[in-house]
């Protein structure tokens, strides 16, 4: 059981796993590491938790909602450059 729940924990290949401040788990592509938000979330997660550590997940300090108006956006914006690369 404790190997299925460790399992289940890592992201899919092309994403990583954040924590919110609230216990909330985002699964989040790997190119939205490049994005000034999560820059700045990673930023301030280290000012207020520390480096996370092996045993630690990543923490960011904000919640559910923020996280997913910043996940909706993000995605909003890879789709539009999508788009126009098509166009």
């Amino acid at each position: 059981m404790a190997e299925r729940q460790r399992t289940a924990a890592v992201a899919p290949k092309g994403h990583f796993a954040v924590y919110t401040k609230e216990g909330r788990r985002f699964v989040v592509p790997i190119a939205y590491l490049k994005s000034s938000i999560f820059v700045e979330l990673f930023r301030w997660s280290e000012e207020e938790f520390g480096l996370p550590a092996a045993d630690r997940p990543i923490t960011l300090p904000c919640d559910g909602d923020f996280m997913e108006q910043v996940i909706a956006e993000l995605g909003h914006a890879s789709t539009r450059r999508r788009r126009k690369l098509m166009n």
